[in-house]
């Protein structure tokens, strides 16, 4: 398969769109009751993603 110049942007948009999706259902399930443990782990992975620089996301 050829690679064209709009590959990256594409796959840029693509998983920008998956990572806001992913974001919605976990901040879903964040506001329902649920073990410490995994508001812990939920809490972990967003102050990651915080850190993270804008590019890299």
């Amino acid at each position: 398969m050829k690679s064209t110049p709009a590959d990256p942007k594409r796959k840029t948009l693509i998983a920008q769109y998956i990572n806001e999706n992913l974001k919605e259902v976990f901040d879903e399930y964040a506001s329902e009751d649920m073990p410490d443990e995994m508001k812990d782990m939920l809490s972990l992975l967003k102050a990651q993603d915080e850190d993270m620089p804008k590019g890299e996301k």
